[in-house]
């Protein structure tokens, strides 16, 4: 198998136990790890789960584009929010700007928390 691992060098993406993204023949398939609206510096973006949303795409769109690819051609998409009336109300129109008419598979999952408590939102894109 051709792996490739994917990092943008983000100073939060150094130290952690697994990578961003791992792309499988590169240039076909690419499987990011959970991303989280997440500073450079490793803190949570504060003001609700519109701005986590656009961080957390932010984030993704990076590795993404590393990888030489492009939201829109995102196939599958797993999403976790710890509150799915913010994400309908604030992070689903933040999350519509990054993909336009593309709409991948999607699952979404309602969970009582994420691995930070300030976290309301964590992506995983195919």
């Amino acid at each position: 198998m051709d792996r490739r691992d994917i990092r943008t060098e983000s100073p939060a993406e150094k130290g952690r136990g697994f990578m961003p993204a791992v792309s499988v023949n590169p240039g076909r398939l690419l499987f990011t790890a959970g991303m989280t609206g997440r500073q450079p510096d490793g803190s949570i973006v504060e003001d609700g789960m519109g701005p986590q949303t656009r961080r957390t795409y932010e984030r993704l769109q990076a590795i993404v584009e590393h990888a030489g690819g492009n939201l829109t051609d995102s196939i599958k998409q797993m999403l976790y929010v710890t509150d799915l009336d913010a994400y309908y109300a604030e992070g689903r129109p933040a999350r519509s700007a990054f993909f336009g008419d593309a709409k991948p598979a999607s699952t979404a999952l309602v969970v009582r928390r994420l691995a930070d408590l300030a976290m309301g939102i964590e992506v995983e894109l195919v």
